[in-house]
């Protein structure tokens, strides 16, 4: 049973392509109550987030710019599976992956012996594979938001048509309350990142995601977000 649909929101509203008005009078209609959580460049999303951890049914957390097919929302309450993500695409602009890229080998090649250094480490050896683009590709490219870990522990993206994830996006997730068993205790960040450090918290729990389809279109990257000024 879903007990509310967590809206993170960058303004007042739920944002342009959030729910529509007939997503809210079904969503109504069912008796799912819907919640904004306020999202800047603080730790809110994240504080709203660890407030709604204890709620006794499941949780749907659904961003803003994420735009769902018919009948997302009953296929996600009807499913069986705990943890459950939509399948939408993330877009890598060339120039950023090559930054990161450049950025995580300096990190690899470096000798450094601070134990602090540990962690940061560990996560590029990890990640280092999700940085390089496809073959010949020269611009951007596109890839699932969600990630596998394969047996040698390197993390790849989800392939498209592919059911299960270790690591997710949280563009439209559920979180049932088998999942929710333990306090909030994921690794502190900024709010950019939040979906990446719960999944990593819940892998560590032996949780993976069960992927839904047809994957929704992601507005983050697309011309109407570039004209009001949002941007990589």
């Amino acid at each position: 049973m879903i007990g509310a649909i967590l809206c993170p929101t960058t303004g007042e509203t739920t944002g342009r392509f959030a729910l529509t008005a007939a997503q809210q009078r079904l969503a109504q209609a069912l008796g799912w109550p819907i919640q904004r959580l306020p999202v800047g460049d603080d730790n809110r999303y994240e504080t709203a987030l660890k407030a709604w951890w204890d709620h006794p049914d499941d949780l749907v957390v659904w961003e803003h710019d994420l735009e769902l097919p018919l009948g997302a929302l009953e296929a996600l309450a009807a499913c069986p599976h705990p943890a459950c993500a939509w399948e939408y695409g993330i877009y890598h602009p060339a120039g950023h992956a090559r930054r990161w890229a450049a950025w995580g080998d300096l990190v690899l090649q470096s000798e450094t012996r601070d134990p602090r250094m540990g962690p940061v480490l560990a996560a590029v050896r990890r990640q280092r594979r999700l940085w390089e683009p496809p073959p010949g590709t020269a611009a951007g490219w596109w890839t699932s938001a969600h990630r596998v870990v394969d047996t040698a522990g390197q993390e790849r993206w989800a392939r498209p048509g592919q059911r299960w994830a270790d690591l997710v996006g949280f563009g439209c997730t559920k979180l049932g309350t088998a999942i929710r068993h333990q306090r909030p205790a994921w690794e502190p960040g900024p709010w950019w990142n939040l979906d990446s450090r719960v999944s990593a918290w819940l892998y560590g729990q032996g949780v993976r995601w069960h992927l839904h389809g047809p994957p929704a279109r992601h507005h983050h990257h697309c011309l109407c977000h570039r004209e009001e000024g949002v941007h990589d």
